[in-house]
């Protein structure tokens, strides 16, 4: 994906009548990076990388994704497992 190179952004009204498309473009990326990506386990972060995520709960009785609010206690958790694990990389040259 690139940069816009002629346009500029809608008004929410205005984008209305794409928001099937997007929807359906959204989806699809999403799928298809699950698709490539989904089993990949332990990889190793690197030096200036940065990582987006959300955490959600899936409500498969009321067919409905919840947005969880454990963050915190997450990131707790995932940075307790850094501290254990054995260093690798910059860490293990020192």
């Amino acid at each position: 994906m690139g940069f816009l190179t002629e346009g500029h952004p809608l008004e929410w009204t205005e984008s209305l009548p794409y928001l099937k498309q997007v929807k359906a473009d959204g989806i699809a990326q999403f799928l298809h990076v699950y698709k490539t990506l989904g089993t990949r386990r332990g990889d190793v972060l690197k030096w200036g990388d940065e990582v987006e995520y959300i955490i959600v709960k899936k409500d498969t009785k009321n067919k409905r994704v919840l947005l969880s609010l454990r963050a915190p206690e997450i990131i707790k958790e995932l940075q307790e497992e850094e501290r254990h694990s054995k260093p690798s990389g910059r860490e293990a040259l020192q």
